[in-house]
């Protein structure tokens, strides 16, 4: 059992060791081939697409319903959102009030 331990240690300080060193730039007196030009301003940096995430709007009636606080969690959540109260439906989905 020791020595498993001792050799999954050695295998997690490797891991950090190698994943902690730098990036190894080449730098224009190798030649300019082989220089990497890095992007300087904002405008040159490559855009992050986002992608939109789905949210279940009955996550928190449908999920908290066994406990038997799914309304309270529904009232809090549209309380939370700027609203005044809310309710789950039969089909376990949060309607807040307007």
């Amino acid at each position: 059992m020791r020595s498993i331990l001792v050799l999954g240690l050695i295998v997690a300080a490797f891991a950090v060791y190698t994943s902690a060193q730098p990036y190894q730039l080449q730098y224009e007196e190798d030649g300019p081939e082989y220089a990497l030009e890095l992007p300087i301003e904002e405008e040159e940096l490559p855009s992050q697409v986002v992608e939109q995430h789905y949210r279940a709007k009955r996550a928190t009636c449908d999920l908290l319903s066994p406990f038997g606080v799914g309304h309270a969690a529904c009232a809090v959540h549209c309380i939370a959102m700027g609203r005044r109260g809310g309710w789950c439906d039969d089909r376990a989905v949060c309607n807040c009030r307007r």
